[in-house]
């Protein structure tokens, strides 16, 4: 499993990418794996992201990133945000209270697993 998922990784990944890791990518270790993979690689660290997997990874990590393009401006975070009055299936009221969702257009993250069944075509 982890050769094909490094194979399928360095198909579509080049050394000269960087990319942005949405956490839960240090679970279980990745300092075996890290030299292998494509692109520079920075993790947005998430909720399984144990210290002891990262420290002596090598791999740079933050708690979440803001940044803008063409105007546009962008939070990366593990954790979704949910609008107040709206289902939160994590029941995640902290994340909302630190992040103001006015500063942002568009909030990318990870952690979901199978918890969003419906993506909605007005978020393009």
């Amino acid at each position: 499993m982890n050769k094909t998922l490094t194979e399928n990784w360095n198909s579509i990944i080049t050394p000269e990418d960087t990319v942005y890791h949405l956490g839960d990518f240090a679970f279980g270790g990745i300092s075996k794996y890290l030299p292998e993979l494509n692109g520079d690689i920075t993790m947005i660290r998430g909720n399984h992201d144990r210290d002891s997997d990262i420290k002596g990874s090598g791999i740079k990590y933050v708690q979440n990133m803001d940044f803008e393009y063409k105007g546009v401006k962008f939070k990366m975070n593990h954790r979704p945000v949910f609008l107040p009055g709206t289902e939160d299936p994590f029941n995640d009221r902290e994340q909302r209270s630190i992040i103001k969702l006015s500063d942002y257009d568009w909030i990318l993250c990870g952690h979901v697993h199978e918890k969003w069944k419906i993506f909605h075509s007005s978020f393009l």
